[in-house]
């Protein structure tokens, strides 16, 4: 039996002839796939109106605007609180895509 410095030796050069996997980064947040349906479907992009709360979490709300009518934008709140501003926009855009989007994919 070899003895425990080969058996060391043996292991590191067993991980390292193992490739790597790695997995491209192809998931996209819900801001993005919000923004990209609004473009295909030549409309303006949103606006986000974040809110904190006094215990610091945020809240936040999204306007999809109508490019010809101010009176017809879209304007949905969404009253999760969370721990970030990027986590509340990803929210809100998640209820815009329910509201506009209704045969998108839930992931890709």
């Amino acid at each position: 039996p070899p003895n425990p410095p080969q058996q060391q030796q043996q292991q590191q050069q067993q991980t390292t002839q193992q490739p790597m996997i790695r997995r491209p980064q192809t998931s996209k947040t819900p801001r993005g796939i919000l923004q990209e349906w609004l473009q295909k479907h030549k409309k303006n992009k949103p606006r986000y109106r974040v809110t904190e709360k006094a215990d610091g979490k945020f809240t936040c709300k999204v306007v999809l605007p109508d490019k010809f009518k101010p009176d017809n934008d879209v304007v949905l709140f969404c009253d999760d609180v969370h721990a970030s501003k990027d986590d509340a926009e990803d929210a809100a855009a998640v209820l815009a895509l329910a509201r506009v989007g209704t045969n998108l994919p839930l992931e890709r």
